[in-house]
């Protein structure tokens, strides 16, 4: 059987705002101004929100998906499933 991968993505919120100028939650506005999110809800395919993320918004790959997990959490996306604890303090410290 085979082991999951597990990436340490408690880290990269607060890498953020000194690599780019922008927090998490300024990159969920953005991401709402060019409507890939409306009515709290995102309305945009995954690679849709990752282009964005990293043509517009100068993100690279990890950190893109790192954000677009931030974007499911705070909008309660049904797309994300409950995880076994791993995800909960991905926002502590922001």
């Amino acid at each position: 059987m085979s082991t999951p991968l597990r990436i340490d993505i408690q880290g990269l919120p607060r890498e953020h705002p000194a690599k780019t100028g922008n927090s998490p939650d300024e990159f969920l506005r953005l991401a709402t101004n060019k409507k890939l999110i409306k009515g709290g809800k995102i309305v945009a395919t995954h690679s849709e929100l990752l282009a964005c993320l990293k043509t517009d918004m100068g993100l690279g790959h990890g950190h893109a998906n790192a954000m677009i997990l931030y974007f499911r959490m705070k909008t309660n996306d049904p797309k994300l499933k409950e995880s076994k604890g791993d995800l909960k303090n991905f926002t502590k410290g922001i």
